[in-house]
């Protein structure tokens, strides 16, 4: 970029939005091509602003900036943001209005979609909007929330979430995207630290106790769940802080009550110190028992609309054999399971959850659906390569030629050889669902290029605020 050093403050239009909120526009001087120097600036500027910003660093292709001042501010701005909205890494749509967050995260799948799997015009269906948002009741949704914990300057406790792109702990003592009881529980766990000297958990000098919180709330029942990861295997002062974590939830207006209170050591083994070992919600029509461990999504209500469209793409029919890989507690599955005569098989690499996986379908009374432990990747690659040979059950030979899987894996997508399996195994459709449309784009296009045809995606945003997107996809086999 001719005669741009770090250092230099320029003014520029923001065009578009990262994931992690940076704005995004183009510098032109004389020399640049037609588009121009991209950079990214981060501090809160937001689609539509018309900012001036410091370089602090410059290359080729593209620049990194911090935000000095809004020159003209975007139609597109909210007035009532989070107090914490700068500091904190969580939201960060959380200065855009809905509408606009909607927008920009559709764009988003459309452009990765097309740039990174190479589907030239891309099918995607509208968005699955969080209604409270749209009827402008924004507020919380989250049912899960990890706090982490450590220390301020003068040694008092701190229990918030980690600064955008550092490992720095933002003090939060409120947040609007999460249930009443996580800040509940954040505040008596400050409380318990306060009170009986326990220290937060260093790891550069590897001294004191607590780590972090994690809080679950089941949708249906109310139920609440504090877990809390230590620094050995012992609390101090456990009765006390069973008390003081019981009180902050019977203190709420609302009906939630503490179910389970769960220690995870260090060694990464958890015990219950005081309540159950599991809590429990009710979703589309069937009962679940959630873990410390499990995976459940962090949205309820658009839960529902997700896993509708899910099985809507599915179309299970009796007789087949259905795949479900990184299945966690069995919800799709089951209940895919409870309204067809389709035979499911599903893997999941947690062992907690396959356990609370099957005693789910006991539950439910669920007879055509089996969870098995292992990385899905190497479950099927030898399910499909001892299509030929015996394999250890009757039921797991149903599922040597599966006729459909639906894959829900991590932020890092699929692995590789699950990828490879599925392409060898031929089924005829493949339902994705996906929380990071990057890494959806990237395997997308290996499926492609292993013999299938991307025919439909609905986004679902599950995530209002932040720049997370929930989508769902179907491949069929060419």
């Amino acid at each position: 970029m001719i005669g741009l050093e770090k250092g230099d403050t320029i003014t520029i239009e923001i065009t578009d939005m990262t994931e992690e909120g940076a704005g995004v526009g183009h510098f032109k001087s004389e020399g640049d091509g037609a588009q121009g120097l991209t950079v990214f600036v981060s501090g809160g500027a937001v689609i539509g602003d018309t900012v001036s910003c410091e370089l602090t660093k410059v290359k080729k292709n593209y620049a990194l900036a911090n935000l000095k001042e809004v020159i003209e501010y975007s139609k597109h701005r909210r007035e009532d943001v989070c107090s914490y909205i700068n500091d904190c890494g969580g939201c960060a749509f959380g200065m855009l209005n809905y509408d606009a967050q909607l927008e920009l995260k559709v764009n988003q799948l459309k452009n990765k979609l097309v740039r990174i799997a190479g589907v030239e015009s891309p099918k995607i269906n509208p968005m699955i909007a969080y209604e409270p948002y749209l009827e402008g009741r924004e507020g919380a949704y989250r049912n899960k929330a990890v706090m982490a914990v450590g220390e301020d300057e003068d040694g008092n406790p701190i229990v918030g979430f980690r600064g955008g792109k550092s490992h720095r702990i933002v003090d939060c003592e409120t947040c609007l995207i999460q249930l009443p009881p996580v800040m509940a529980l954040a505040d008596a766990l400050r409380e318990y630290m306060r009170e009986y000297g326990v220290r937060a958990y260093n790891p550069r000098a590897d001294k004191g106790l607590i780590k972090s919180l994690m809080v679950r709330t089941t949708h249906a029942r109310k139920e609440v769940m504090a877990a809390v990861s230590i620094n050995g295997t012992k609390l101090p002062e456990k009765e006390e802080f069973a008390y003081i974590l019981d009180d902050s939830i019977q203190s709420l207006d609302d009906e939630y009550s503490l179910e389970s209170i769960i220690i995870i050591g260090s060694n990464g083994k958890s015990r219950v110190l005081a309540g159950k070992q599991r809590i429990r919600d009710e979703l589309m029509g069937l009962r679940f028992d959630i873990s410390a461990e499990s995976f459940y999504q962090v949205n309820s209500e658009q839960t529902v609309k997700l896993y509708e469209e899910a099985l809507r793409m599915l179309d299970a029919k009796e007789g087949e054999r259905i795949i479900d890989a990184y299945c966690g507690i069995g919800t799709i599955g089951l209940i895919a399971a409870s309204r067809t005569k389709a035979e499911f098989l599903g893997i999941e690499s947690v062992p907690q959850a396959v356990l609370d996986a099957n005693k789910n379908a006991i539950r439910n009374l669920i007879v055509n659906a089996l969870f098995v432990e292992g990385k899905a990747e190497e479950v099927l690659v030898k399910l499909v390569a001892d299509a030929s040979k015996e394999v250890d059950s009757d039921y797991l030979e149903h599922f040597t030629s599966p006729d459909a899987v639906i894959v829900d894996p991590p932020r890092a997508g699929c692995a590789p050889e699950l990828i490879d399996a599925v392409v060898k195994a031929k089924p005829i459709r493949i339902v994705y669902v996906s929380c990071d449309q990057g890494t959806l784009a990237r395997d997308v296009k290996l499926l492609i290029d292993g013999g299938y045809e991307l025919k439909e995606t609905t986004p679902c945003d599950m995530f209002p605020d932040t720049g997370g997107l929930e989508s769902v996809s179907l491949l069929m086999l060419r």
